[in-house]
């Protein structure tokens, strides 16, 4: 099983793995997505990917029947003493308006 160990969605499932008694014989961690998509791709295993990683690749790997999903959460910051620059409220306005 190839995956990122460092990201939530990877550890929430190989805890439950884990807790359901499922054996995995060997865990390879990686911190760039797009390589376990590579590895996978080639047959080097089955790979714990985000959904947006394997649809941008546009490789053809199939997800597992109901496999878990996560809601994805963005977010971006700016220092608080800079929230009166103009630009930086206008950037703010237009990404928050493209998720309205």
């Amino acid at each position: 099983l190839i995956c990122d160990k460092s990201l939530i969605q990877s550890t929430s499932i190989l805890k439950k793995l884990k807790s359901k008694k499922i054996g995995i014989g060997r865990t390879m961690s990686c911190s760039n997505l797009e390589n376990i998509v590579a590895l996978v791709n080639s047959g080097a295993g089955m790979g714990i990917i985000p959904a947006r990683v394997v649809k941008q690749s546009k490789l053809k790997l199939e997800k597992v029947d109901d496999s878990p999903v996560f809601k994805d959460e963005f977010c971006v910051v700016y220092r608080v003493e800079q929230r009166g620059i103009k630009l930086i409220n206008e950037f703010v306005s237009t990404i928050k308006k493209s998720f309205d």
